[in-house]
């Protein structure tokens, strides 16, 4: 966890890990996620199911909007998590998936508490560009607190310019090593509409 300031606007980043209130961590979670089997100190004694990281992510959060909204009200702030914030990140051809659990939590209640004015994330491989607002119906909107959420991810690599098959070959032949930027030659990506040149304002 960490942020910083510049020029007004504060930055604060975390992984934003899972912390159970998307939905219990289970069996079929663990065994239908490769997180649980790639990442060796994910789960250890008295962290079972991953969510201490994520609970240790929300309490930092929390604690940082707070001293900002209640000692430095004019701050605006940017979040930056990997895993989503809010239940609307949940691409409809995932709903009712059960590994949704691992993908996101449910801080709705930290917009409205805090209202961060930007919130941007990834995980999901699908695009999102959404604002948030609060539940006033007597307020104009222009005046209503707002929060605006990006997810703008590239996703897993679809089709190569190369063959990437023809570059491990190519790299193994001649004794160079292979550099994972190498392999980034490619035409087409999970999501097609992601915007390499986007820029939040």
């Amino acid at each position: 966890e960490e942020d910083f300031n510049i020029g007004g606007v504060c930055f604060m980043g975390t992984t934003g890990w899972w912390d159970g209130s998307n939905g219990s961590i289970g069996i079929n979670q663990r065994m239908g996620l490769n997180d649980f089997r790639l990442i060796y100190d994910l789960c250890d004694e008295g962290n079972l199911d991953g969510v201490v990281w994520g609970r240790k992510a929300q309490t930092y959060l929390s604690n940082r909007m707070y001293y900002l909204r209640h000692h430095h009200p004019e701050t605006k702030i940017v979040v930056v998590t990997h895993h989503y914030p809010h239940h609307r990140s949940c691409h409809p051809h995932f709903a009712g998936s059960q590994l949704n659990p691992c993908f996101g939590n449910r801080w709705e209640w930290m917009f409205e508490k805090y209202n961060p004015d930007v919130w941007i994330h990834g995980h999901t491989h699908a695009p999102f560009n959404y604002v948030v607002s609060e539940d006033n119906p007597d307020a104009d909107y222009a005046d209503l607190k707002k929060t605006r959420v990006i997810c703008n991810p590239q996703g897993y690599p679809m089709e190569y310019a190369v063959p990437k098959e023809k570059i491990e070959k190519y790299y193994d032949d001649n004794g160079v090593e292979l550099l994972h930027p190498d392999l980034e030659i490619y035409t087409k990506t999970e999501n097609m509409s992601f915007n390499p040149d986007l820029v939040i304002e």
